[in-house]
């Protein structure tokens, strides 16, 4: 065994002990807050002991003789299950420490008069209860609480508060309860600090303990860090499906498919996809090393706490947004969530950061790949080149290749995409760096300073290039590079339906089509569905036009059209599209006072579901043979999952892609500690499989499955004919070195020629077909008729992927 062997056990080893300390971290933050029964363990426990302890109190409340004062109180008035469920979570959330009786009886005697409280309320009560709680998403138990004393107090003045000595009562009953009908605790007298007098305390049992143990342990291995390996990984193949990349048993192992489905594993040892091992085998051996520069320059900003002026968006900030006193109550709670989320990403950060340190003298570093069900390839490690923009700007191919004669132009091209200069024509884009030069050759000598760089929609990214572009212009051709240059797709999941069903509408759309003119401009399908919108409102006579024509003054910018268009293909409804336009548009502006909702749409929801509904036309009026495509497969997949069945479809490399969706059950107790319906505990998986998630998941599925198809065979036969090696892939956008960049260019291209030059749909349509029950085949529908684009138009079309 080498030398680096020996340091890639260790750093399976240490990428398992970091996953333990993170993990235990959580606990203890669990314990410390007093939610131990928000765990993963402290779920499961719920769930497996609500049954027994709920028929417990029902047995309690069943009694009809020498009736306790809380029996009398709860008896028709609270389900046995919510008392359940409130003593369980009550309890479980601080089980590992040791309380007294008093401090756990008033908590649930607490959360349990609520209960009552509500019951008491007057329907009308009880909906604008419902109402207070509807516009404040999110709300917290405390809050909750206050705005049903508040109903209660002010208009109903049914209930009349507890004292100490009733909450106490019900809570020490619930307690005894508990105690009865489960193994979890014990209530014992034990001495006071002061020895003068005992006190009863409550005590997880001695197999609690140990369940709680076993389960944290669990859990705990299950969340290892992996890390980037310092050899080649373990290759894919037949006979290596559970234990693939890594070398050692020190972490999890990592599958192949994401997901174990029985039923996949089996189809895959049937079918042995050979190109798709080799596929992926290529991709998981590109060799990486740390850009230093780039994490010397995060470490600075780290550690000097700069943001050099970028947004919350692009850099997360090194101090929460402050409170002030002329903010409003929901205001206030509005950034607290936003601190909240900074906390989370910071600690990304500094992870991804670390990690980082560790690597950064290895001059090879390699990046494990997995794929899930439906074929699309995911990087194992945290760090990894399908992460944000900080972290793609870590990482760059180890061994570097001259730019030779092509390398500067796409070199270019690429840092002005980076920029967000990429809706131009490669000319005007070459223009601008131009252009840009010496602001770019600035931001490569002092970013701390010459702060060009931080205006771009990448700007870590665009460091990075703007550097290389320094290497570029200070050696020339033979400047080795080691930057990956970016060919994204346009739309991603509409090419693949255009150009699979040869729908010319859609091909233009999405560039498919060469341009006129070398200095045309690509095709924006986000603005042409902005101009259709607008159109569309012009000539509507609906009230709601005109106020969203007013709101918008005239003027529809792609940003609003953008989410629904890219969700579209992938299975988006009508109400996703709603419910974006409420949490984008419409919430922001109500804020602000900038829009006017019509009588009777008192929150927006109606302006929202109109707007959702006119962008939905105009698109289907937009890409009309991807909308048929769509249709199929949901017309089909709903035939197949009506006769309780999954899913599987084999892709153009022979990869048995997978769907099923099962049925779920689970608890739902309407509880106002929670506020409304409470998901309780795990999902119990159903024999009957959920039709509706079947039909909605297919068209994103299928269309996954082949854009992957089309990476792997753009991987493949790059290696076979270039003989490239280093890839930077994230699902539809492709990455290899500038020098390689003006071959594979033209190879994605003839990719996507080769994919759907074949009868695809044609083949998928006969394999799910032959999944239906005879008499359901008599239903199957037909494929839609393919339309007259010609698909060797891919060849010349510019900007199909740039």
């Amino acid at each position: 065994m080498d030398n680096l062997e020996n340091v890639q056990i260790e750093m399976e080893e240490l990428g398992r002990d970091l996953g333990h300390e993170r993990y235990d971290n959580r606990i203890k933050k669990a314990q410390k807050k007093g939610a131990e029964d928000e765990t993963l363990y402290g779920r499961k426990k719920i769930a497996e002991e609500l049954p027994e302890l709920t028929e417990g109190f029902k047995k309690e409340l069943r009694k009809k003789k020498n009736l306790s004062v809380p029996v009398k109180l709860l008896k028709g008035v609270v389900e046995p299950e919510i008392l359940a469920f409130l003593t369980l979570k009550r309890v479980l959330s601080t089980i590992s420490k040791e309380r007294s009786l008093t401090y756990v009886g008033m908590r649930i005697g607490d959360a349990v008069e609520d209960e009552v409280l509500w019951s008491g309320l007057s329907k009308k009560g009880q909906k604008h209860h419902q109402n207070l709680i509807d516009k404040d998403k999110g709300a917290s138990e405390w809050e909750r609480k206050t705005a049903l004393q508040y109903i209660n107090d002010r208009y109903e003045g049914v209930h009349k508060s507890w004292d100490e000595a009733t909450q106490l009562k019900v809570g020490a009953f619930c307690v005894d309860v508990l105690e009865q009908s489960t193994n979890w605790i014990e209530v014992r007298e034990v001495k006071s600090a002061n020895k003068k007098r005992k006190q009863k305390r409550v005590f997880a049992t001695e197999s609690m303990r140990q369940w709680i143990e076993k389960n944290k342990d669990k859990y705990r291995n299950l969340s290892p860090l992996y890390l980037p390996m310092v050899v080649k990984p373990k290759d894919w193949s037949i006979h290596n499906l559970r234990r693939g990349g890594y070398l050692t048993d020190a972490q999890e192992a990592v599958p192949f498919v994401k997901r174990k489905i029985p039923e996949q594993l089996s189809l895959i040892y049937h079918k042995n996809p050979k190109h798709v091992f080799k596929a992926l085998n290529i991709i998981q051996c590109t060799k990486w090393r740390i850009r230093k520069s780039a994490l010397k320059l995060q470490k600075i900003m780290l550690e000097k706490k700069l943001t050099l002026g970028l947004s919350s968006k692009k850099y997360i900030p090194h101090e929460d947004i402050k409170l002030t006193d002329d903010m409003s109550y929901l205001e206030k709670k509005e950034v607290k969530k936003v601190n909240q989320g900074f906390i989370s990403q910071r600690v990304n950060r500094l992870t991804h950061l670390d990690i980082a340190e560790r690597f950064q003298n290895f001059d090879k570093i390699y990046m494990p790949y997995q794929v899930d069900t439906r074929g699309r390839v995911y990087a194992v490690p945290t760090l990894n080149p399908q992460g944000p923009d900080y972290v793609k700007a870590l990482l760059e191919f180890s061994e570097g290749k001259p730019l030779g004669r092509h390398g500067m132009f796409w070199l270019k091209i690429h840092a002005s995409g980076c920029f967000g200069v990429d809706k131009v024509s490669f000319f005007d884009r070459i223009k601008w760096v131009d252009d840009n030069l010496e602001d770019i050759l600035d931001s490569a000598e002092d970013p701390e300073n010459n702060l060009f760089w931080t205006g771009a929609d990448k700007p870590f990214l665009f460091q990075a290039v703007c550097e290389e572009l320094k290497g570029a212009f200070e050696q020339g051709d033979k400047y080795l590079s080691r930057m990956p240059i970016a060919f994204d797709g346009t739309c991603s999941g509409l090419q693949h339906l255009g150009a699979a069903f040869r729908c010319m509408l859609t091909a233009k759309s999405v560039n498919l089509l060469p341009p006129e003119s070398v200095r045309d401009a690509p095709q924006d399908i986000y603005q042409d569905i902005a101009n259709g919108l607008r159109a569309a409102l012009l000539n509507s006579d609906d009230e709601m036009a005109k106020l969203w024509l007013a709101f918008f003054a005239g003027v529809i910018s792609r940003s609003i059209t953008k989410t629904p268009v890219m969700t579209y293909p992938y299975g988006a409804t009508v109400a996703g599209f709603q419910e974006h336009i409420m949490k984008e548009i419409v919430k922001p502006a109500l804020k602000e006072g900038l829009l006017t909702l019509p009588k009777g749409d008192k929150y927006g929801q109606k302006m929202a579901r109109f707007l959702a509904e006119q962008i939905y036309s105009v698109i289907e009026s937009t890409v009309q043979k991807a909308e048929e495509a769509m249709n199929w497969m949901q017309e089909t997949a709903r035939l197949i999952a009506e006769d309780n069945k999954a899913i599987a479809w084999t892709t153009p490399l022979n990869f048995p892609a997978y769907q099923v969706a099962y049925e779920t059950e689970f608890k739902r107790i309407n509880t106002r500690l929670t506020g409304g319906r409470c998901q309780v505990g795990f999902r119990k998986q159903l024999s009957d499989i959920d039709v509706d998630k079947m039909v909605n998941a297919i068209s994103p599925n299928v269309v996954h499955s082949l854009d992957s198809t089309h990476l792997m065979m753009t991987v493949l036969e790059a290696n076979k004919e270039y003989g490239l090696k280093d890839f930077c892939l994230i699902h539809d956008s492709f990455g290899v070195h500038a020098g390689d960049s003006q071959e594979f260019f033209i190879l994605i291209r003839k990719t996507l020629i080769d994919l759907y030059k074949e009868p695809v749909y044609e083949k998928l349509k006969m394999e799910l077909d032959s999944q239906m029950l005879p008499d359901t085949q008599k239903k199957a529908p037909l494929l839609p008729a393919c339309g007259d684009f010609d698909l060797n138009e891919v060849k010349e079309a510019l900007y199909a992927f740039s």
